[in-house]
């Protein structure tokens, strides 16, 4: 088996996925990250900072970085969570107004590409992607650990 080959493909598959997720945001002067933070929030009841670094694997510096910037335009705000220390966080009624055509021409993106594979095979891709994360990744880690091995995979060799 080929597995190089295979991984090449793979990963300029999701890489193109990816890029064109990019391509969204920044038409609307937003980077991926950005992007993929509005909608979790946009999508989520409480939505906190750790829920964010947790599920895109960002760097809690990043998060802040992103969030904070969100805050500044006026798109989202902090409110008490279920812990003094926990924050959720909520979109504004700017925010709404700002992100929903976004999200509604990633959600047209998506709709296009998955009708495509149809549902047999969007069933398949799911079940794969799902079986990689948790069996062959093997354990979860960090989101600062991920960053770590994102841009020094070698560990410093």
């Amino acid at each position: 088996m080929d597995y190089t080959g295979i991984m090449k493909t793979l990963n300029s598959a999701l890489a193109g996925i990816e890029d064109r997720y990019a391509a969204i945001a920044a038409e609307h002067g937003l980077t991926y990250n950005a992007l993929m933070f509005a909608w979790l929030v946009a999508e989520g009841d409480s939505v906190t900072q750790a829920d964010i670094g947790k599920t895109l694997y960002l760097s809690k510096s990043t998060v802040h970085s992103i969030l904070k910037n969100f805050c500044d335009l006026g798109w989202m705000k902090l409110t008490s969570g279920e812990n003094r220390k926990e924050k959720n966080i909520i979109l504004t009624k700017k925010g709404k107004k700002a992100v929903s055509p976004i999200l509604e021409e990633t959600a047209e993106f998506e709709r296009s590409l998955l009708d495509g594979l149809g549902k047999k095979r969007c069933r398949a891709l799911v079940e794969i992607a799902e079986y990689t994360k948790e069996n062959v990744l093997g354990q979860e880690i960090s989101s600062d650990e991920f960053q770590s091995r994102r841009h020094n995979p070698l560990g410093g060799v």
